[in-house]
């Protein structure tokens, strides 16, 4: 594997984990305004 394809796949999961958060932090407030 190269080094460049590292870094992209580290930056692609960065992205995911930003996402996730985002998207549970959502889920989260939704949660608490319905119940």
């Amino acid at each position: 594997m190269k080094r460049g394809n590292l870094k992209k796949l580290e930056k692609q999961m960065k992205h995911l984990k930003a996402f996730l958060i985002l998207t549970l932090s959502i889920f989260g407030m939704v949660f608490l305004y319905y119940y």
